[in-house]
């Protein structure tokens, strides 16, 4: 009996890919690994074929970490979907206890665990939290929770059946592709709750995570995204005052990042998102940079603070 579909979507990480492989077979009984190969050029075919039955392979063409995902739901078996991205690492033993806290909880409510941060040579780092390490165990997440944060897709263990009738994935996003999901999940009744349970080691290196991604397209991606997820939320009756100012908050910053990247359009559609959620918005950033945004406006305060800092002026 499978309890748990384990899917490794991967592309030309070779490097990575066995060790991620190996944490998920390491998980026990129960479980199956499906490695879904997003047309990879490297050795990614001979090292997977190494494995024998041990795991299942699906290839397809190059199409992105969303629809590679997808395919790996419909071929799945088990009950329920973990997500591996292919250069991370399952915590040992990690599965049975998620599962347990599954079966524990009621059907609309997702457990998910904690990440823990390591570096190229897979030894432990610091950088950015993933998820929500700071909830308490219990800790049932609102809809102002996933605005202030995101949900990355390794950490729940998600039901596959409810997984597939929201749709999956978006194939078309390649970038906050798991936000958007955690949003539209929590739209149809779902609840996410924190466990406190480590289940994943994430890799931090200096090679683009997303399959395929272009990093040209990047401002884009994030104002596709913020657009979408905006359009989500806007009419629930759930999307109260700290909702509105967390959403907007993110936004934001989604638009110094577009900024940053040299796209003016995207940034300024993002700025005027987030004040259309927030008029107050710009008082999150330091005073400098809020009188020069006052002046200039917020993408060419934000493109003058770079030059500053490039030239360690500030």
């Amino acid at each position: 009996m499978i309890d748990v579909s384990i899917i490794i979507p991967t592309y030309n990480r070779v490097q990575f890919l066995g060790p991620a492989v190996d944490s998920a077979l390491a998980q026990g009984d129960g479980i199956e690994v499906i490695v879904v190969d997003d047309g990879s050029t490297d050795g990614t075919a001979a090292l997977l074929a190494r494995y024998g039955d041990r795991i299942r392979v699906v290839r397809q063409a190059n199409r992105g970490p969303s629809a590679a995902r997808n395919l790996g739901a419909e071929q799945a078996r088990g009950d329920h979907l973990f997500f591996l991205d292919s250069d991370d690492l399952i915590e040992p033993g990690a599965i049975s206890p998620l599962l347990a806290a599954a079966e524990a909880l009621e059907s609309v409510q997702v457990p998910f665990g904690r990440a823990s941060i390591i570096d190229e040579a897979g030894r432990p780092s610091t950088g950015v939290a993933y998820g929500y390490p700071h909830l308490e165990p219990g800790h049932r997440l609102s809809l102002a929770d996933l605005l202030t944060g995101v949900m990355p897709l390794c950490l729940p263990l998600l039901q596959r059946e409810r997984f597939l009738a929201a749709g999956g994935l978006d194939p078309d996003l390649r970038l906050g592709e798991d936000h958007e999901l955690a949003i539209r999940l929590h739209d149809a009744g779902l609840r996410f709750v924190a466990t406190g349970i480590p289940v994943i080691r994430v890799r931090v290196h200096g090679k683009p995570r997303l399959s395929g991604g272009d990093d040209r397209a990047f401002a884009r991606q994030l104002l596709r995204v913020w657009q979408r997820v905006s359009g989500l939320v806007r009419d629930r009756p759930d999307f109260d005052r700290r909702a509105r100012e967390a959403l907007s908050r993110v936004i934001w910053v989604a638009g110094r990042d577009a900024a940053r990247a040299e796209d003016r359009e995207a940034a300024e559609a993002l700025f005027g998102l987030a004040r259309e959620l927030d008029p107050r918005i710009e008082r999150i950033s330091p005073w400098p940079l809020r009188l020069a945004s006052n002046m200039l406006g917020p993408f060419r305060a934000e493109r003058f603070a770079s030059v500053l800092k490039r030239l360690r002026l500030v």
